[in-house]
């Protein structure tokens, strides 16, 4: 990771048009941790990327997160005991899951308990968006004094001073991190920078949950047991936008330690970020999602696009990983979301865009020429406009 001090960071806080000279130091959550953190926390930030955020559409839906206390955890005690040490069920309106970008592998969690909380976090990113997938600048965290599940792998960061997210290049912040199994019960992230040996299989077009950015669209409904209730966390929604996205199956070369055959998959994933790699936001408003010669339009488009980056410095990718715990059935408590997961190793992704993200700016006339486009005739036949209005469109 190249960028070290707060001066280096093309967006972070300013007082008055110059860079927040009091910040000194970029800690890791372990820091965090420690007893003395509070000693350096007024001169010190975390710089975090979100994998991940989970929203409760109301207090009353009854979501909820297990919380345990971290200064009295002792390996092999029970859920029960932890909860009566302190902490239990907490009632959420958005829970966010962060990579620490200063201790590889590593991730931390902050709880929201309502609305205004969560607006106030990320006032910052209201006007462009910024959600999953970005990283922030997290100003004076507050000491780790409770941890998210009933592990003590994911600590909890209560609050921060301010929050911003920072325009940088994904590959000077995010370090590189092995794709590797975690122990048991506990959640690890990892990233990859200038990989060209990505596959992309079985480019679709599907419904997203949403109109909105924040949330990149990465949610599917099919991961719920009730989605007619399901909110995706995003603020607000952008009524031009197409509710579309693009689903894709994705393969990454991983250690044999992880997976014998040297591979790992990645289903259905959806990204609205890495969507419009393939198109444009026109083209996706008059897309149709049954139409054969459309699906053909896309496939060939994703096909061009992915040799093209790979011969352009290759993919960047962030995911994170999580195994399960066993669950003794005499406890004698409801089980959370945050207390359960699979025992596979089924990893997620988080962000998956080209390294060189200057390889796929609209001005680079050979990455735009394999972008998906529709013809007049297309447009007529399929949204029902006259040819005057189809050609201004084109």
């Amino acid at each position: 990771m190249s960028v070290r001090t707060v001066e280096e960071l093309e967006t972070a806080p300013y007082i008055e048009g110059k860079p927040r000279s009091d910040v000194t130091t970029f800690v890791s959550i372990s820091d965090c941790e420690k007893n003395n953190f509070h000693e350096i926390r007024a001169n010190s930030a975390l710089i975090a990327f979100l994998l991940q955020i989970r929203h409760s559409s109301s207090a009353n839906d009854d979501k909820k997160a297990l919380v345990t206390t971290g200064s009295r955890y002792a390996p092999g005690m029970s859920n029960s005991t932890r909860q009566k040490l302190g902490g239990g069920n907490k009632n959420y309106d958005r829970l966010v899951l962060f990579a620490d970008t200063q201790e590889k592998g590593r991730c931390f969690a902050m709880i929201f308990k309502n609305a205004t909380t969560s607006s106030q976090f990320f006032h910052r990113s209201i006007r462009c968006h910024e959600g999953v997938g970005n990283v922030f600048f997290l100003d004076q965290p507050t000491p780790v004094t409770t941890t998210l599940g009933s592990t003590s792998s994911v600590p909890i960061v209560d609050s921060v001073w301010d929050s911003v997210p920072i325009c940088n290049a994904i590959k000077t912040l995010v370090p590189e991190v092995t794709i590797k199994a975690p122990e048991m019960g506990c959640t690890r992230y990892f990233c990859s920078h200038n990989v060209t040996n990505i596959q992309f299989y079985n480019a679709t077009f599907v419904d997203s949950i949403c109109q909105g950015y924040f949330c990149d669209r990465q949610m599917s409904r099919d991961n719920y047991i009730n989605p007619n209730i399901i909110r995706c966390g995003c603020f607000r929604n952008d009524r031009n936008s197409a509710p579309l996205i693009i689903q894709f199956d994705i393969g990454i070369c991983c250690p044999a330690e992880f997976d014998q055959s040297e591979k790992t998959y990645i289903s259905n994933f959806r990204s609205h970020h890495t969507s419009m790699l393939f198109l444009t936001k026109e083209t996706l408003k008059l897309v149709n999602k049954s139409n054969s010669n459309h699906l053909s339009l896309l496939r060939n488009s994703v096909n061009n696009i992915v040799n093209y980056v790979n011969q352009n410095g290759g993919w960047s990718y962030i995911g994170w990983l999580r195994t399960g715990i066993v669950h003794d059935i005499s406890e004698q408590q409801n089980a959370v979301a945050e207390n359960l997961a699979s025992t596979s190793q089924t990893p997620h992704l988080s962000y998956l865009y080209p390294t060189n993200t200057e390889c796929v700016l609209d001005e680079i006339e050979g990455y735009v020429k394999y972008k998906m486009a529709l013809n007049t005739t297309e447009i007529v036949q399929n949204v029902g406009l006259n040819i005057d209005n189809a050609v201004e469109i084109l």
